[in-house]
């Protein structure tokens, strides 16, 4: 079964799914082989698609990503509001290993920030995105930020 969450990293409703519910997800049901989650990018500002441009930074593996991710989600109240949120960015970056060349030339990348609007037009346009966060399991669409039990519920429903 595939779980599919359309996000924006400055969405408060975002970062607690992600804290709690994606977490309980991971631990529960990833490992188990029930779920395949991914998250797609559904930038809502310009902090919001510099974070998401910050997950292809370095390496560009997925553990990578993930562990950017929960990084950006958990300290969200401290960047997301800074008065310069990409020089918060860059900190969260160097934190992760992402120097600074490697940081101004993700944030450049062109090509990059194509790809995370056209996700995003994707969620909008083919999917019905409207909201964030929003969830896509094996077709059907679910916004909000649902507790484990209720996806705990469309997984039961759906699989």
């Amino acid at each position: 079964m595939t779980v599919i969450k359309y996000g924006s990293l400055t969405c408060p409703h975002c970062a607690a799914f992600h804290v709690a519910t994606a977490a309980q997800l991971k631990s529960d049901h990833i490992p188990a082989g029930r779920v395949q989650y991914i998250h797609r990018h559904f930038p809502l500002n310009q902090p919001a698609m510099a974070g998401a441009m910050l997950l292809h930074c370095g390496n560009g593996s997925q553990d990578r990503f993930f562990a950017i991710l929960d990084i950006l989600y958990a300290e969200q109240a401290d960047w997301a509001a800074a008065p310069d949120p990409l020089d918060a960015l860059r900190r969260i970056a160097a934190r992760t290993g992402v120097n600074a060349d490697e940081f101004n030339a993700c944030m450049s990348d062109q090509a990059l920030a194509d790809r995370i609007l056209a996700e995003r037009s994707e969620g909008s346009d083919i999917y019905g995105v409207r909201a964030t966060p929003t969830l896509l399991v094996n077709g059907g669409r679910y916004s909000g930020n649902l507790s484990i039990a209720q996806l705990e519920t469309v997984l039961d429903q759906v699989g």
